[in-house]
């Protein structure tokens, strides 16, 4: 019976599997193995039941003389698509195809073919096609144990990724390349707490290196020559999941040049910007709208909506409804410095001004009859940037059984 859910597992596993280069051995099992197996009308024939949620209608299972060993098995799907499942004689499982509906053809194209160790558990190696018979992709175990699975562009032959599995199917590496023959992504995850990741142009050059180590993560960003600094960034974390609450996050901005441009910090329920416009130092505050989003949608710009704005260290509007209600600033009368609310309408025109001495004790104060107040627009509009990325958490692998 546990033998039976294995390969049940196994050919359900095949309807999502993604695509696979090609091993010599595999190739040569698909060939033989093109044309329907038929089956004897004899006892020794069973229909088996399927397990429920893997797509399939009808099993039929050929036994050998005992009547117990398996010998084979056709699957058919839902779909369209069949299966073969080939039984080794001590019942395990040696190997299984899948092949698309056959519709007007003959024989049957070749969906995906895997083949398994002796215990008829972990994979050995595995294809997949494409339905016009071109390679999507291969897999291959490796003697130390680690699954290598190669990823082909639509021609069937450049490759577009190279990844490694261990044995428990936790990701150890990821490499993904341009269909020029470039790198385009390298991960590697040494552990659950040490990781690292580099993207690159379509020229080859470097475009951000990564990395994660313990509870911080750190990154650099590059302009196309892949050398001269774009954006630097750091992020702590409260726990080693990045899907737990990660701050604060502090990040540098440059320009071409080298110049620094602006510098944000990511807190929780907060952005802090702060960057020079038309001669003046501006300090942006944004409110977080959700904190609780995913990490890597958590630091976009629409995420945020702006609370207040400090021109110069000295003047600070805070803003409400998305209309400037309020300028802070500091004011020294008869010797004593005091602190200065002033209520706005949204032309800028002063209602109300509230001042409050050292010891903050309030005085209500009179506005000057039409004071008004030239709100600095343009220094309140949001200046765009990239927000910080995430290195990937290891994944499992869901193509297979390991």
């Amino acid at each position: 019976m546990r033998k039976s859910i294995v390969v049940a597992l196994s050919l359900a596993l095949l309807i999502t599997a993604s695509g696979f280069v090609v091993h010599e051995v595999a190739r040569h099992y698909k060939d033989q193995h093109l044309e329907q197996v038929p089956f004897s009308n004899n006892p020794s024939l069973r229909v088996q039941l399927p397990p429920q949620g893997i797509g399939e209608e009808q099993r039929l299972v050929r036994y050998g003389p005992d009547g117990f060993t398996p010998i084979d098995a056709r699957v058919y799907f839902a779909n369209g698509e069949t299966g073969l499942v080939l039984y080794r004689k001590d019942g395990t499982v040696s190997e299984f195809w899948r092949y698309y509906a056959a519709g007007g053809s003959a024989v049957a194209p070749v969906k995906a073919h895997v083949r398994l160790d002796l215990v008829g558990r972990h994979w050995l190696a595995d294809e997949q096609y494409r339905l016009d018979g071109s390679l999507a992709r291969s897999g291959l175990r490796l003697d130390g144990g680690d699954y290598v699975v190669t990823g082909r562009f639509g021609d069937g032959v450049v490759v577009s990724y190279v990844t490694s599995y261990n044995l428990q199917g936790v990701l150890k590496s990821n490499k993904t390349f341009w269909e020029n023959g470039n790198p385009r992504l390298e991960l590697i995850v040494k552990s659950v707490i040490e990781k690292s990741q580099k993207t690159f142009y379509t020229d080859g050059s470097l475009e951000s290196e990564l990395a994660w180590l313990g509870q911080k993560e750190s990154g650099s960003y590059f302009y196309a020559d892949g050398k001269t600094l774009r954006m630097t960034y750091e992020r702590f974390y409260r726990s080693d999941s990045s899907y737990m609450v990660s701050w604060p996050v502090k990040a540098d901005y440059f320009l071409a040049d080298g110049t620094l441009e602006q510098r944000r910090l990511f807190e929780y329920g907060r952005m802090t910007a702060e960057f020079n416009v038309a001669g003046h130092q501006v300090v942006q505050v944004w409110k977080t709208s959700n904190v609780g989003l995913p990490p890597d949608k958590r630091l976009l710009s629409e995420n945020f909506r702006l609370l207040e704005v400090v021109v110069d260290g000295k003047q600070r509007f805070v803003i409400g409804d998305g209309d400037v209600v309020e300028l802070h600033s500091k004011e020294t009368r008869e010797g004593v410095e005091f602190r200065v609310i002033r209520y706005l309408l949204p032309d800028g025109t002063v209602f109300k001004i509230e001042a409050r001495d050292p010891e903050s004790k309030v005085v209500l104060l009179q506005p000057a009859e039409g004071e008004h107040v030239d709100i600095p627009y343009d220094l309140m509009r949001p200046v765009s940037y990239q927000a910080p990325s995430v290195v990937p958490l290891p994944s499992e692998y869901v193509g297979g059984p390991f």
